[in-house]
């Protein structure tokens, strides 16, 4: 399985030094960790407020209902 952040990255078409100051910042600015850092060479796993935000970003992501089709 992939690292969740070159994951990450690669959707977004980033750097990781970029990406992880942006997560930094959200991380910051909703007052609650994101990501649960894991030991050089291990994958990062979220936290659970972490895995409620990317439900939502993945909602938010999906077309609406009756959408298809629609840009």
């Amino acid at each position: 399985m992939r690292d969740l952040l070159e994951a990450i990255r690669e959707e977004l078409g980033t750097t990781q030094p970029v990406l992880t100051t942006q997560i930094a910042r959200l991380e910051r600015d909703l007052g609650h960790l994101l990501s649960e850092r894991a030991e050089r060479g291990r994958p990062m796993s979220l936290t659970p407020v972490g895995k409620k935000i990317a439900t939502a970003v993945r909602r938010l992501r999906q077309p609406p209902d009756g959408a298809d089709g629609v840009r």
